[in-house]
């Protein structure tokens, strides 16, 4: 649980930022509700993938081992997913940042 605080209290306030990136500064309050709102839903989108995948390890939940178990797929399937996510950051939101930042009639100055 210290690890999970620590990992959104990191990250939560970055991506914040970039969700409301080029808003005006009197939208910037409604920019940031999505942004709030897809932080929820993927927590519990994730939260509900790992119990779904995890509750199909191994038996029952009998003894500590079984426990064990389930816990111990849950930690490998959450490793999984953050994995996916990196890819998808790599190959699609990145490859857009750079292309945004090179040269994009958004970002020159005015003549």
């Amino acid at each position: 649980m210290i690890l999970v605080g620590a990992g959104q209290g990191l990250a939560f306030g970055p991506l914040t930022n970039a969700g409301i990136a080029g808003v005006d500064s009197a939208d910037a309050g409604a920019a940031s509700g999505p942004v709030n709102t897809a932080h929820q839903l993927g927590m519990a989108l994730g939260l509900g993938v790992l119990v779904a995948l995890s509750a199909n390890t191994g038996g029952n939940f009998e003894g500590p081992a079984a426990v064990t178990d389930h816990v111990g797929a849950a930690i490998t399937e959450g490793t999984i997913l953050l994995a996916v996510a990196l890819v998808v950051v790599l190959t699609v939101i990145v490859p857009a940042a750079r292309h945004r930042g090179s040269g994009s009639a958004l970002h020159r100055p005015a003549a």
